[in-house]
């Protein structure tokens, strides 16, 4: 969707995209304020304000439509200049990403959903990537380890000596086709107490 206004926030481009989007026909916009666009008068000040200020904007903004819908956009606009560098107006282009930050949600939910359930078990979870370092741990796992956050974690090397090389060497042989079983190693937990598990 292509909009483009004069100094004075008036629209002078509005194109075929940006009339089925926002509802509008180009007749009833041409000429009137960018204003009308925006679910928040004080998103069109910003991006005025950033472009004179700066020459470009880009940031996500929240559209609205002539029924009076609004839909989240990601929001790309620069000044156009005269050939002393004044600005003359604003080209912007406006991209619907509503499904995008729906489905950013729902990712995010889940994710909390599914730490919850980890959280609940009365087993400590965790994953380490081939580097060693943990990718997640449910709770359990970090208070029987002493940390407070997976970040934390990491900052601590909790495979011994001697399990780092037996978790390499199983790593090597399950890239080479191998079955690799439970793996029984010892940890270091953050107050150097060493303990066994079991790992997959």
């Amino acid at each position: 969707m292509i909009v483009a206004v004069n100094s004075d926030q008036r629209i002078i481009v509005f194109n075929p995209a940006a009339e089925k989007h926002f509802g509008y026909g180009r007749d009833e916009v041409l000429g009137k304020s960018v204003d009308m666009l925006y679910a928040d008068i004080a998103e069109a000040t910003l991006v005025y304000r950033s472009v004179v200020d700066t020459g470009t904007f880009s940031a996500e903004a929240t559209g609205k439509r002539k029924n009076g819908e609004t839909f989240t956009s990601y929001l790309s606009a620069s000044a156009v200049t005269d050939a002393d560098g004044r600005v003359l107006g604003t080209m912007a282009i406006f991209r619907d990403i509503t499904e995008q930050k729906r489905a950013e949600i729902a990712l995010h939910e889940s994710e909390r959903q599914f730490q919850e359930f980890m959280d609940w078990l009365p087993i400590g979870i965790y994953e380490l990537d081939t580097r060693g370092v943990a990718t997640f741990a449910n709770r359990n796992a970090l208070e029987s380890l002493g940390f407070d956050t997976i970040e934390e974690l990491n900052t601590s090397r909790i495979l011994t000596p001697e399990g780092r090389e037996r978790r390499l060497a199983n790593l090597r042989r399950r890239l080479k086709g191998a079955a690799i079983g439970l793996q029984e190693l010892f940890l270091q937990s953050k107050d150097g107490t060493r303990f066994r598990v079991r790992l997959d």
